[in-house]
Formats: C-alpha cells, structure tokens, sequence
C-alpha cells in the first residue's frame, strides 16, 4: 500500500482532504475527491478506505464493503490514519438535505489490454462497486492502463476470497508486483505528469468560480497546504478572501478564518500592491456582512487606491459598498471597470447582472446570467437572479430556475436559504396563495439581515397588506443600506400606498424590474394621476408581465374610463366570487364610479385585507355604507382587523 508520508505528500494531501469533507458531512464533494484519487492511485489503500467510509455513510453499504476489502487486501492491518469512529461522523440520512452539489467528474480514458500475470494479483474493485449511489452518479475505479512493450493477452486476475490459502496470498504479493512494476515502466515511458496547481492558483479558481461548493474546496484546500508546507503571504491574503466571501454571499460562518487568514497575510513582511489590495478587499466585504458599511467603504477605497492596477474584487467591493448607499450608477461605473479587468470572475458577472436590473434592463441582466450558467450551471446566486430576470420579463418559466438554485445550497447557506424563501413567497402570491406566501415571507424575514433581502420581503408585505410588519423590516433594513437604495425605495413607496396616500407627494420610481415593483409603479401612478397615469406606466411594461401576474392584469383594468367591457368584468366577477380582494377592489372602484353604492358596498367589503390597496377599499367601503342606506352596516370587526395590520390607515373612530 502507498505509505502516506512525506514522500508522497500529495496523495496524503488528497485523503486527508476527503476525510475532513467527510467529517463535515459534505459526502457528495468528499466522494468525488477521492473518486479521483483512486483512479490515479489504485494502490492508495488508504483513499480506497475513506471512500468506502464515505459510500457507507451514503447509505450504499454493498459498494462499501468491496472497497474496504479491497483496501484490507492492500493492506491487512487496520489504518491508523483515521482517529475518530465512523460513527460520529454524520450520516447520509443527516447530511443528504445539507450537502454541496458535485459535479460530474470527466469519464476516464477507454482502457486498454492489461498487463499478462503468471500470478493473479488483487481485482481492483468493480466499476460498479465504486460508483456513487443512483442518487449521484460517478465515475467508475478502475487501476490505470500499464502499456508494455510487448504486450501479451489480457488475463482478468480474480476476485480475492475472504479466506485465502497460502497459495493465494503468494499470488496475492506477486500481483501487487506486477502491478508496481508495470506502473514504473508507465513512468517511465509515458507522458509527464502536468504539475499540480499552487495553493495560489486554487484559490484563484475558487473565487473565479464563485459557488459554494468551488469556495469551500479552495478554503480546504488551502487550509491543509499552508498547515503543512511554507507559508504563502500571497496565499493567506486569498484565502482570507475565499472566507469573506463565504460570510457575506453565503452567510456561512467563516469570519473567524478569515480574520485569522488576513491577520497572518498583514505580518508577512515586503507586502505588494495586490496583496494590500486583496487584505482590503476582503476586509470590506466583513465590514458589510457585520452591517458596517462606514468602515466598508474606507476598506473598498483602500483596496482600489493600494495598486495603479487595482484587482477587480477591490472594484466589485467599492460597488457593493456604493448600491447600499443608494449610489447606483457609481456602482454600475465600478463593475463595468471590474468586467473590463477580467469578464471571467463569476461574483462580478453576477452584481453587474443584478446592476442592470435594478435599472430596469432585465434583457441584459438575463442575457449575461445565461451565459454564465453555460459553463457553471450550479451557481446558485446566479440561478436566484436569472430567476429574477425572467420573472420581470414576464416568463412562466422562471419558476424552474428558483427550484434548481434552491436544491443544495440552501441547505448550507442560510442567505440563498432566505432567497429561495423569498422566491417561494412571491411564488405563491402569483399563484393566489396569499397565507402561503405571507407565511414564507415571515419565516424568510427571521433568517437574514440582509438589508436587500429585508427590503425585498417588506415589499411583499405591503402587497399583501401587512403595512406595519413591512414598515418594521424596512427600518431593519435602513440600519445597513441608505434609504435612496433602490430596493429600499420600492419598499418604501409599497407601505405609503398601503397606508392610503395619494396625490403628488408620492415619489416617482423609474425603470421597474419584476411583478412586484411593476404593481406599486402601477398603483403608484393611479394615486397620483388616476387612469392617465396609470395607462402611461402600463405601456412601459414588458408584454408578457400581465400573462404571469393575475393582479396586475386585474388593476390594469382601471384605466378605463368608462364601463368596464362585459367580457373583462365577468371574469372578474369570477375571481371575486372566489374570495379574490384585488378583483372586488377593482369591481367596487367601478360600481363607486357609476354611484351604484350597495353594489359597491358589498364588493367593497371582501376588499379589506390582503393586498396592497385594503386601505383605500376600506375608505372607499365607508363612503358606500354610509350612501346605502339601511339595511347596510358597517363590518366593524374586518375594519378593526385591519387597523391592526395597518395602524396608519386613516379610519374613523369605530
């Protein structure tokens, strides 16, 4: 069996890696890591063991055991190298709803005849046997192709019995021999081995790549390199950027490692531009995962000053710092100058797309997220936003996106866990599942502090007529991020419209992106301007929007200045028999218009809760009951419900 010494520092390197991705319970990524290591060391007792510790915590007992007998085979006696019991470790059944997503790995190269033996040597175990579990496949183990000058007819050595004769074990020895011999002549004959990549050049992938499962590999990766080899100050300075990106995308806990990694970075001496440059970087985006956005900011304009050629992460910080402080077209500056660095760093192809969205461009946002998940399908921050992206552009099929983000890292990372919870509650408010989606909005608001998530879930609120609650996440929200954000300014003109204001005091918000800021630009225009503006912001929005919002295609009907047309209205009058508060809202606005009050007044009342306008149907409700007449009365308890959910809501003493 391959000795794990210093010797051969690489192939220790690579189980210890496996085994600490065991423990930590990322099954998937450990397999597919030792996966790789087997195939290249068929004769690494000990990888062949970590994986099979691996495949039986999967719960693929059977594969398991053939890899471990083979590893006994390799080697008799017990490895030493793993000190804790496999059962301390987290199970399949533990971890599977909590893993990383592996990547299929490239099928090794078609094998060729084998070496001819006098002797059987032992079988590497069954592709079969080595495969993953039917849940995620892998590629099959099999011992590398040992081409020979002369090559003789292929003997397919056998299986080893659990009892060996003593005859058995001297073919047993003579194989491994065999087998030794013919990898030294592939040495020897064969192709160079490429050079394996510097902890350096990891990490330069892993924060190219930007996904979960690439970062924690760097971070690991890493980690074992520089506790065991020469400490690379350059290597610490990348590292402590990996964790910072971790903390603040992800909101895994890793600060504590980062500010360990940087701490180490800054006491090496004769420090480079880039260096200080990453240090600060990465200090930034810690500053913006505590909520520190003063001292993000002087971090961000260190790290662009430290060097004539800043690195694109310095300018991707300063633009993240610049979008919080409601500088969007500063920020849309940084990451076009980040793009012209290098359009090859995935985290900065994401801000730029998620730029070009809050301005309104949700084609160029969808266009670039595209073709960033053509090479990284996996990443999950991008599939979130393209999700977004094609929900503005009015596309059903946005829907599919949200389900692939939210597979496997939401498991891990709490802010794509609060994300996919967003998304499921707008979800459900297109579908007509209104406790649904208030529901999720709530439980999504207690897992983040997110300033762009909070605002983003306080819009929902509003829409849904919880005022006050959006009005408290809002203010959670404005104590990181300035209130001229553009997420925050949506949500903000969402609780005044809930809270009934009109006229010309209302802010105007150009270039919406997404169903829910296309209603409060909707709702917004018809409080300043009545059905004119709300024709004008209507023709501005893409075609397809009112085909997935059934509420906007419900208010859009106001622009009418007359009658509304009888087939519209019948479907309508469909919806509100069903309990729908947006098509009696727009069904009592009509009957008001025309004066046909009880008509009104009884539309009206199924208007008084959840969504946005419930305030403006509850002063509409008032005016009719009191123009009715007997028998009509006021529903005092629907009016005190709401004055709950909506302490500013101008309603008469009741």
């Amino acid at each position: 069996m391959v000795a794990l010494t210093a010797g051969n520092a690489e192939i220790a390197e690579e189980v210890e890696l496996g085994r600490t991705l065991l423990i930590q319970g990322h099954l998937e990524t450990a397999q597919r890591v030792l996966l790789k290591l087997c195939q290249a060391q068929p004769d690494c007792g000990e990888a062949f063991r970590v994986l099979g510790l691996v495949l039986s915590k999967r719960g693929d007992d059977k594969r398991a055991q053939v890899l471990l007998d083979y590893a006994n085979a390799l080697d008799d006696q017990p490895s030493s190298e793993i000190p804790a019991h496999v059962e301390d470790f987290p199970s399949d059944a533990e971890t599977k709803k909590n893993r990383l997503a592996m990547h299929k790995p490239a099928r090794p190269p078609a094998a060729a005849k084998t070496l001819d033996a006098s002797a059987p040597g032992p079988a590497a175990p069954d592709a079969k046997a080595a495969a993953a579990p039917p849940a995620a496949e892998g590629p099959a183990l099999a011992a590398p192709v040992v081409p020979v000058r002369q090559p003789a007819p292929a003997v397919t050595p056998p299986r080893l019995a659990p009892r060996r004769s003593v005859g058995a074990l001297l073919a047993f020895f003579a194989g491994v021999a065999v087998v030794a011999a013919g990898v030294g002549i592939y040495t020897y004959h064969g192709r160079s081995k490429p050079p394996r990549p510097s902890v350096r050049e990891e990490l330069d992938r892993a924060l190219a790549a930007g996904t979960l499962e690439a970062l924690m590999y760097g971070k690991e990766v890493a980690r074992i390199h520089l506790e065991t080899g020469e400490t690379d100050a350059d290597a610490l300075a990348r590292l402590g950027l990996v964790n910072a990106f971790l903390a603040l995308d992800y909101d895994v806990d890793a600060g504590k490692d980062a500010e360990r990694a940087l701490g180490r970075a800054s006491q090496m001496p004769a420090s480079s531009g880039e260096r200080t440059a990453l240090v600060a970087t990465a200090r930034a985006l810690l500053a913006l995962a505590a909520g520190d956005r003063a001292a993000a900011g002087q971090q961000a304009q260190k790290a662009v000053a430290a060097t004539s050629e800043p690195p694109a992460y310095a300018f991707l910080a300063s633009a993240r710092v610049r979008d919080l402080a409601g500088d969007g077209a500063g920020a849309a500056r940084d990451l076009d100058r980040a793009v012209g660095i290098s359009n090859a760093i995935a985290p900065v192809l994401v801000d730029w797309a998620a730029s070009r969205l809050d301005q309104g461009d949700p084609v160029a946002a969808r266009r670039a997220l595209l073709a960033l998940l053509e090479k990284n399908a996996e990443y999950s921050r991008a599939r979130l936003l393209l999700a977004d992206a094609e929900r503005a552009l009015g596309e059903a099929g946005w829907v599919k996106d949200l389900d692939l983000a939210c597979k496997s890292d939401a498991k891990i990372s709490r802010n794509v866990r609060a994300l996919c919870a967003v998304g499921a509650a707008a979800q459900g408010r297109l579908e007509g599942d209104r406790g649904g989606a208030l529901r999720k909005a709530r439980a999504a608001a207690q897992t983040t502090e997110d300033p762009q998530v909070l605002a983003r879930i306080a819009l929902l609120l509003a829409l849904l007529g919880e005022a006050d609650g959006a009005d408290a996440l809002l203010g959670r929200a404005a104590k990181t991020a300035d209130p001229a954000a553009v997420a925050l300014r949506f949500a903000d003109l969402a609780i005044r419209l809930a809270r009934g204001e009109k006229g010309e005091s209302l802010p105007v918000l150009e270039r919406p992106a997404g169903p829910e800021r296309d209603l409060v630009a909707l709702r917004a225009a018809y409080a300043r301007s009545g059905s004119a503006g709300l024709a004008a912001v209507l023709k501005a929005l893409p075609p397809g929007i009112q085909d997935i919002d059934w509420e906007i295609w419900t208010f859009a009907k106001l622009e009418h200045q007359g009658p509304l047309p009888k087939a519209e209205a019948a479907k309508l009058e469909k919806r509100a028999e069903r309990w729908n508060p947006i098509a009696s809202y727009v069904l009592g606005v009509f009957a008001t218009r025309a004066k046909e009050y009880r008509v009104a007044a009884r539309r009206l009342e199924k208007a008084l809760a959840w969504h946005g306008d419930a305030c403006l149907a509850a002063a509409l409700y008032v005016d009719a009951v009191k123009r009715a007449g007997k028998p009509f009365q006021l529903n005092k308890a629907a009016l005190r419900a709401l004055r709950a959910r909506n302490g500013k809501c101008p309603l008469p003493e009741l």
